[in-house]
């Protein structure tokens, strides 16, 4: 919804599924974050999660979709098209109810889509010609992270909870990751290593 300073609703688009971000766009477009039920025949073969804890055994994923300001759908993505049944695996820790839960809607300069899938402890950019993912990171990092945005130097900064990490003592930081390397190049962590949800 966009609004004047006197509380005029100038635009609105509405979809029951959309959730936790959108983007306003240089060309005046919308891009939106929302979740769509995955294929039936692919649930099955999703891996991880707690066993039996689909919702009405479906489970939901991830989609982007550019809007015009007259509400033409220009662009869409859709995740279960591209993730991977094998490696893309939900957090063990957490229910089967959603494959991604996607918490970042942020479209960097090039038109690319960088996003979080934080049941997948996993940050992504979407290759917006391809779908593809043109860089995928966290695995065996990050743990339920929110935030990625892109810094001027190229360096992706985002805030890792540290909630069901991989690591031996769980704690939240702040990260900035050079995505040509992957490497960690700074990092705040809270002093006691505490998880900050």
């Amino acid at each position: 919804m966009e609004l004047d300073w006197d509380g005029k609703v100038l635009w609105e688009h509405v979809e029951d599924t959309m959730h936790h971000d959108f983007c306003r766009l240089p060309n005046g477009n919308t891009m939106v974050l929302g979740w769509e039920p995955v294929p039936t025949d692919m649930v099955p073969h999703i891996k991880g999660g707690q066993p039996g804890t689909e919702h009405e055994g479906h489970i939901w994923c991830d989609y982007f979709r550019e809007i015009t300001p007259d509400q033409r759908v220009v662009w869409e993505w859709h995740g279960y098209e591209h993730l991977d049944v094998e490696t893309d695996r939900i957090c063990p820790l957490d229910r089967r109810h959603e494959w991604t839960h996607a918490n970042t809607c942020a479209v960097l300069p090039d038109g690319n889509v960088l996003t979080s899938f934080r049941l997948l402890n996993t940050v992504v950019i979407i290759d917006r010609h391809s779908g593809a993912f043109g860089w995928k990171w966290g695995r065996e990092e990050l743990g339920h992270q929110h935030d990625p945005h892109l810094l001027p130097n190229g360096n992706v900064l985002l805030f890792d909870n540290g909630w069901h990490a991989a690591h031996p003592t769980p704690r939240s930081r702040v990260l900035e990751v050079q995505p040509t390397t992957n490497t960690i190049v700074w990092s705040y962590e809270t002093k006691p290593g505490v998880e900050v949800f």
